[in-house]
């Protein structure tokens, strides 16, 4: 995916590309997310789709439920999804940041030469 040591370093212009197709990565992992969050409210909880969105950007965004849930099967995918929540951040970081680190590595390797 990303060039070897071996080989020169993109163009600032490619680099913001691969930058751009990176981002638009994140954004489609999130609205998965929030499709599978807000999936999950109206079907366990049976609340409205502004609410089921309400619920799920702001545990998705880390500030927990606006609403808690009353039914068993709301609890288990509540705790489920927030688990999600948790690796959704820690991948949509790792994502944004692997073609920033790669470059400064590669500059790195150049240096040896």
């Amino acid at each position: 995916m990303y060039e070897s040591k071996d080989e020169t370093p993109l163009s600032s212009t490619a680099f913001a590309w691969r930058m751009v197709k990176h981002f638009l990565m994140v954004v489609v992992l999130i609205a998965i997310v929030i499709a599978i969050g807000v999936a999950g409210h109206v079907f366990f909880e049976d609340v409205p789709l502004h609410d089921a969105l309400l619920n799920t950007t702001m545990l998705l965004g880390g500030l927990g439920v606006s609403s808690h849930p009353t039914t068993v099967g709301g609890k288990l995918f509540m705790s489920f999804y927030g688990f999600v929540t948790g690796l959704t951040f820690v991948a949509t970081i790792s994502i944004l940041l692997a073609p920033i680190f790669h470059r400064v590595m590669h500059k790195f390797h150049l240096d040896e030469e």
